[in-house]
């Protein structure tokens, strides 16, 4: 009695299966970052006692600008793109030039919300 050739899998099941693994897969990754992202936005809204806010303000002009130089470095308010002051205000406060996860992310936000 001849042998009989395996029956095949639907292809379709497969190509359904390795979709919905790496669906999984990006669902569970984007989940991961959600909570990373919030448990650093909830971190990085905790400032200590006389730490600058953030100031939507890229380029300042006019008399903003001449009250953001006339205040010493550590004390004026964190802005968007201003690299080198904000490093100077993080080392002075938190005792690190890194910044945290959350104000990377919410920088382009910031630069961009209505003044």
């Amino acid at each position: 009695m001849p042998q009989q050739p395996a029956k095949t899998i639907n292809t379709s099941i497969r190509s359904t299966d390795k979709r919905f693994s790496t669906r999984a897969k990006w669902i569970c990754a984007l989940t991961v970052c959600a909570c990373l992202v919030q448990a650093d936005l909830a971190q990085s809204a905790e400032r200590r006692p006389g730490e600058p806010g953030w100031m939507s303000v890229v380029v300042a002009t006019g008399d903003l600008q001449k009250q953001i130089e006339a205040t010493p470095i550590e004390k004026r308010p964190y802005r968007p793109f201003h690299f080198y002051g904000n490093t100077v205000r993080r080392m002075h406060y938190r005792g690190t030039p890194f910044p945290r996860f959350g104000e990377v992310v919410a920088t382009p936000f910031r630069a961009l919300s209505p003044r």
